[in-house]
């Protein structure tokens, strides 16, 4: 062992050494040439002891240490008159070994060793609380510590060299941004819906920003950041070119701007320039004047030779007509909901509406309000017309049955059978009831008036609310019947 001493210091100096210093000095060789520093943890207490085990040090080196560390600070401060050949000598060896007189600072550097260790083992910055409950605990303190500007630049840089990160909210809206720049590359765009199925805390994420830039609380880099990437701040603005994107695109095809009603929410979009346009030509030259964003959109819709005269009164009663709808009992909402419901039409091939999908919630609510009002005989003429000339089916009941009617027209047309399997759960168990039916109304068992008397909601439907024959029951008895 006292080999090993030899390299750091003469014969002569050695020979100044008691044994016992001598040990303890090759002990802490040892101990850098295993871990690469001489911080050896010196201090009293649990958390010390399990530190020394984990590193496999001995209470006697860590006393020693802390021993030396004493002796040095009483050497410096005059405490001690007159410095042995001995402390000469440990000095010089502790020095030359990069020994740290600083009990603080030696823990700093450990815990510091000790996390670039762990980082460059892990290939990441985050330490595991559970796991490194210690080394967690020292990097919430540099973090306090350089909030505060305690923090030394010396200690500052040793961890900006790692890539550490001091301000954790920062980090994360960095993250953040880093997933809308990739959004933006996969769509295009830099601003995805605020409730986005695919990745809704994304959408959050971005009407937060737009938040905290009204209030003025986002600063200029992340302004500028978000800016680069194509993010609009104005979503409103932005809202309505996409809209505009959408009527370029039909202009293109069609050439014209005249989008009819089947288009749902471009007819919607389309429909509202023309009566905003009328607005601004009510309004004051003051109002009109200060209107600059109004001005910019209409040249937009102008360079696409947009048809402003198509919402004249005469032509709008037209439009409207052509729906079936009289002028004087048509209200904008109803048209909308009304769109949308030729829109889901036109989608899933039916009207059994999910009431709980955040996106046809409104519509569900409203088509069964529709339902309610022609049982109660409040619907007007016209929007029965209006709901009779797209098909819509007056009854819950029967408009679940319709929708899985459709199913398995479908199935039967791609599979050439309706042998439905378990997996599809609701389509199998319906078909069963529907044969269970058919077997039913062959046995006679229905009451005179063509109604059945089984009570199950998904039983097929033999007549239509005012008691006529459904002739579904015909098409799906020959259908069955080709098996």
């Amino acid at each position: 062992m006292s080999q090993k001493l030899d390299v750091l210091i003469d014969e002569k100096d050695r020979m100044a050494l008691d044994p016992y210093e001598e040990r303890m000095l090759n002990e802490l060789i040892q101990y850098k040439e295993k871990h690469g520093d001489c911080h050896v943890p010196g201090g009293t207490g649990h958390l010390f002891e399990e530190e020394r085990s984990r590193l496999g040090v001995s209470e006697e080196l860590g006393t020693w240490v802390s021993y030396q560390r004493q002796r040095y600070k009483s050497l410096q401060k005059g405490k001690i008159k007159s410095m042995t050949k001995q402390d000469q000598v440990r000095i010089v060896v502790l020095e030359s070994m990069g020994f740290m007189w600083g009990e603080r600072e030696a823990q700093w550097q450990r815990s510091f060793n000790r996390f670039e260790s762990l980082v460059r083992l892990t290939g990441t910055l985050n330490v595991n609380p559970q796991e490194y409950p210690q080394l967690w605990n020292w990097t919430d303190q540099q973090r306090k510590a350089y909030r505060q500007g305690k923090l030394s630049k010396e200690r500052t840089d040793l961890l900006n060299e790692l890539g550490f990160v001091f301000d954790l909210q920062d980090a994360a809206w960095w993250q953040y941004f880093d997933r809308l720049s990739a959004f933006a590359t996969k769509t295009g765009h830099a601003n995805p819906p605020t409730h986005g199925v695919d990745d809704p805390s994304l959408g959050a994420w971005v009407a937060r920003q737009r938040r905290h830039q009204t209030a003025g609380e986002l600063s200029q880099e992340r302004v500028d950041a978000l800016e680069k990437i194509g993010f609009s701040f104005d979503v409103h603005g932005d809202r309505w070119m996409m809209q505009y994107r959408q009527l370029v695109t039909f202009y293109e095809k069609h050439g014209h701007t005249r989008v009819p009603v089947s288009e749902g929410v471009l007819w919607q979009w389309v429909d509202r320039q023309r009566r905003k346009l009328r607005q601004l030509e009510e309004a004051s030259t003051e109002e009109r004047e200060n209107s600059s964003e109004s001005a910019s959109k209409i040249m937009a819709l102008n360079k696409i030779h947009f048809d402003w005269s198509f919402a004249d009164d005469e032509e709008r009663a037209k439009r409207l007509m052509d729906l079936t709808f009289s002028v004087d009992i048509q209200d904008e909402r109803w048209i909308e909901n009304y769109t949308k419901l030729c829109a889901f039409k036109e989608r899933f091939g039916h009207f059994l509406i999910p009431p709980n999908h955040p996106d046809y919630h409104e519509l569900a609510s409203w088509a069964k309000h529709q339902r309610f009002l022609n049982k109660r005989d409040r619907l007007p003429l016209e929007r029965i017309a209006a709901l009779d000339e797209l098909g819509f089916i007056w009854s819950g009941q029967a408009a679940r049955w319709d929708k899985f009617y459709q199913e398995l027209v479908r199935f039967r047309a791609k599979h050439g059978h309706t042998r439905i399997p378990t997996k599809n759960r609701e389509l199998y168990r319906w078909i069963s009831q529907q044969r269970k039916a058919l077997k039913t109304i062959g046995g006679r068992t229905m009451t005179n008036n063509g109604k059945n008397n089984n009570n199950n909601t998904d039983s097929l439907p033999t007549s239509d609310l005012d008691g006529t024959f459904n002739p579904r029951l015909l098409e799906l008895e020959k259908i069955l019947s080709e098996e």
